[in-house]
């Protein structure tokens, strides 16, 4: 997103703007899939870089969501619930996370 709107024209910067608020593009406060060995800080810097870009349009940012990963260490929780996020959503990728083998 970040390079998309950095290289769109005005036009295409309004068409996503409307998509956002239309419902059609959901925002996320996660910021990639990124390992659970991050620290604080960073995770801290990368979520509020959603949530202030979501300030930015004049909405409030709330959920956070990932895929294809098989957790997150605890302190995520914190910074997610210090930045306002109520919600998060996430699943294992049952193809290289899958049970333990017997």
């Amino acid at each position: 997103m970040e390079r998309f709107l950095e290289r769109a024209s005005r036009e295409e910067i309004l068409e996503f703007d409307n998509a956002i608020k239309g419902g059609d593009i959901e925002l996320s406060a996660n910021y990639l899939n990124m390992t659970e060995l991050a620290g604080y800080e960073l995770f801290r810097s990368m979520t509020k870089r959603g949530v202030d870009f979501a300030a930015s349009k004049g909405m409030e940012l709330k959920s956070a969501m990932t895929a294809d990963v098989n957790g997150y260490s605890w302190g995520w929780s914190q910074i997610l619930a210090d930045l306002g996020i109520e919600n998060l959503f996430f699943c294992v990728h049952t193809h290289h996370g899958m049970f333990p083998v017997r």
